[in-house]
């Protein structure tokens, strides 16, 4: 083998103790391991995450589908949409989906019907990001809707934030959690009042403790990586200093050592050209792989 990577179980486990010294006492935290765990192996992060955390976030039903093969029990959001004829897979494994279309929640009512279970759902609301979501505006007739199924649980509500790590002016980002808030309030004037309510992913959980709210989704984080050098000063300048170590390191061995004379060139196009006498190391990685 001449390149490779190596994934560090150790501060995979430390920063997300981090996430949670950082969080108000009893906030749950969800790690993030979706885009298989942000290209760092969902088979090998997801064990280790889930001895950690309290939920994992994926993004599709095969990322949820293949925590269950590994034999992992722990609550699973499925952040990202799931197509209607995917839906028995929620119900069967007891996922929980985003929900923010009536024909998503209609199909997911009669799977769970059939299965003699309940669904249950996060409802996402859009409050600035206008990505997937249900606007306030759209809430009120959504509820009413959702009322009439059978077998469906408002577990969670969440939002996303769109310009968190804006740490110059966090105007925007507040407005949002007023939008959320709003809906939240519509949500217990219909008799709608879910246990997991959350709204910051890793910026928003290190900078405002003020909206931790009942869980914090900690994705890049997870892997020791800050969102942003904005968001690590900020961080500090409020007295937050997790230690966040990168949990992936990519490793190779070295094919040649050899020397280049002032005035040689390197590459392919005559990219580089030397300037002074220097040592040159050829690793075997990249341009297949010479």
């Amino acid at each position: 083998m001449l390149s490779w990577v190596e994934i560090d179980s150790a501060r995979l486990e430390s920063n997300i103790d981090a996430f949670r010294n950082a969080t108000p006492p009893g906030t749950l935290i969800m790690a993030v391991v979706k885009a298989n765990a942000y290209g760092h192996g969902l088979e090998i992060t997801a064990p280790i995450a889930a001895e950690r955390a309290d939920w994992l976030g994926v993004n599709c039903v095969d990322e949820a589908l293949m925590i269950t093969r590994l034999g992992i029990d722990k609550p699973v959001a499925i952040l990202g949409h799931t197509p209607l004829d995917q839906l028995d897979d929620v119900t069967r494994n007891g996922y929980r989906q985003v929900l923010y279309r009536l024909d998503v929640a209609k199909a997911l009512s009669e799977s769970a019907q059939k299965r003699g279970t309940r669904a249950r759902v996060h409802l996402k609301i859009e409050t600035g990001t206008n990505r997937q979501g249900i606007g306030l505006n759209a809430l009120p007739s959504f509820i009413s809707e959702l009322s009439k199924l059978a077998s469906i649980e408002v577990e969670g509500a969440y939002t996303h934030f769109a310009n968190i790590e804006d740490t110059l002016d966090p105007s925007f980002a507040e407005s949002q959690v007023r939008k959320f808030r709003e809906a939240l309030g519509i949500l217990e004037r219909s008799g709608i009042r879910p246990k997991q309510i959350h709204a910051s992913a890793t910026a928003g959980t290190l900078l405002y403790s003020d909206m931790a709210f009942t869980m914090v989704r900690v994705g890049i984080g997870t892997y020791g990586i800050w969102p942003s050098r904005e968001t690590q000063l900020a961080a500090r300048e409020r007295g937050k200093r997790p230690s966040l170590s990168p949990v992936l390191a990519w490793k190779t061995r070295v094919a040649q050592v050899k020397h280049v004379e002032a005035g040689e060139y390197v590459g392919y196009g005559l990219t580089y050209r030397a300037s002074r006498r220097m040592k040159l190391v050829v690793l075997p990685t990249g341009y297949s792989d010479g």
